[in-house]
């Protein structure tokens, strides 16, 4: 026989002492067990090694049901079914093979409880897989809907932006239809004669044809400052101020700018 390793020892003590019922609960698992195992190899359903020492002796002595293969493989049952039992699970029944494998003797008589421990694992795992899976298929579900939802909106989505980016466009840079164009390039081109023309007189007289051409023209100011200038030129002081509180009103054109076409409106 060998001896548990102290740090061994006192591992299984620990665990024997959480796990320990009390004596009429042990009774009554004992019987229990019995009843699912059958009696022992050797006498028929003896009491040794019985519940009340967890099948291991605390001094570091042998395993109290024998050490033969047939009682290690009737001890397996046993510790199987006092660990189903008490509610232990797979913990109860690794920790009694742990004990099994430091106190039995080298050989193939141990090969019993290894494959029991094997079968354990084995049949917990099978019955964890398909939660696991369930479980898994249930997150894909649930992270793939709103994924869907998202990609069957995206192309109304990103229409309605396109229209919108389009609205907001043409609303902040409107383009001026083809007579619009038309309309302002003759302004300009008239003001640009008034502007060029040889003498004052000349320039009002263009200046009023742009008046009565271009009522509700979009260089109207300009029209008028051109007018102050040349009120001024031929003295027409008095016009000139008229001019040009018209178009200082509502804040059209700074005082300074009229300032700077006609000086002499200063005094």
């Amino acid at each position: 026989m060998q001896n548990l390793d102290e740090s061994i020892r006192a591992d299984l003590d620990r665990l024997r002492a959480l796990a320990q019922p009390d004596g009429p609960t042990k009774d009554r698992m004992w019987s229990a067990v019995a009843a699912r195992v059958g009696p022992g190899p050797d006498d028929g359903g003896s009491d040794d090694g019985g519940l009340d020492d967890g099948g291991f002796d605390g001094s570091g002595g042998e395993l109290g049901l024998g050490s033969s293969g047939s009682q290690l493989g009737f001890a397996a049952k046993v510790i199987g079914a006092t660990v189903g039992l008490a509610g232990a699970g797979l913990l109860g029944l690794r920790v009694a093979a742990l004990g099994y494998h430091a106190l039995a003797p080298t050989g193939p008589a141990t090969a019993d409880v290894p494959d029991q421990i094997e079968q354990a694992t084995q049949t917990e795992q099978e019955i964890a897989a398909p939660m696991a899976t369930d479980e898994t298929a249930a997150e894909h579900l649930r992270d793939a809907a709103p994924a869907e939802r998202v990609a069957g909106d995206t192309p109304a989505l990103a229409d309605a932006r396109t229209q919108l980016d389009s609205g907001r466009a043409s609303a902040s840079q409107p383009e001026p239809t083809a007579p619009e164009a038309d309309s302002l390039t003759a302004e300009l081109a008239l003001l640009e004669r008034a502007r060029a023309a040889h003498s004052a007189d000349q320039t009002l007289a263009l200046l009023d044809q742009h008046r009565r051409e271009f009522p509700r023209g979009q260089l109207e100011d300009e029209r008028e400052l051109l007018r102050v200038q040349a009120q001024c030129a031929l003295g027409q002081l008095d016009d000139a101020r008229k001019t040009a509180a018209a178009l200082r009103a509502g804040g059209r054109v700074p005082a300074a700018r009229v300032i700077e076409i006609c000086p002499a409106l200063r005094e």
